[in-house]
């Protein structure tokens, strides 16, 4: 992930709205940087080859950003459980 991505996401996770608007903004924003980290590898992986260095990096940057999002998705469900 580039730095500026992950402190984008951090800054937004900070800022002073709503839960649920917090939690939309956020969502959107890991969307957009799993798609993008997603076509990233995909471009590593044909230049480089699936298990190069830059092409597992990749992967595990995309790894911890569908992480993230399954954590953002697995509370709304809970909490939607428990209402």
């Amino acid at each position: 992930m580039h730095l500026n991505s992950f402190s984008n996401l951090l800054l937004i996770k900070s800022i002073g709205v709503s839960p649920e608007r917090k939690s939309a903004v956020i969502k959107d924003d890991l969307i957009s940087l799993i798609e993008k980290k997603r076509v990233e590898l995909i471009q590593v992986a044909a230049r480089y080859g699936l298990t190069s260095s830059a092409a597992i990096r990749y992967s595990q940057e995309l790894d911890k950003l569908l992480n993230e999002y399954n954590k953002i998705n697995n509370k709304k469900l809970a909490d939607c459980q428990t209402s």
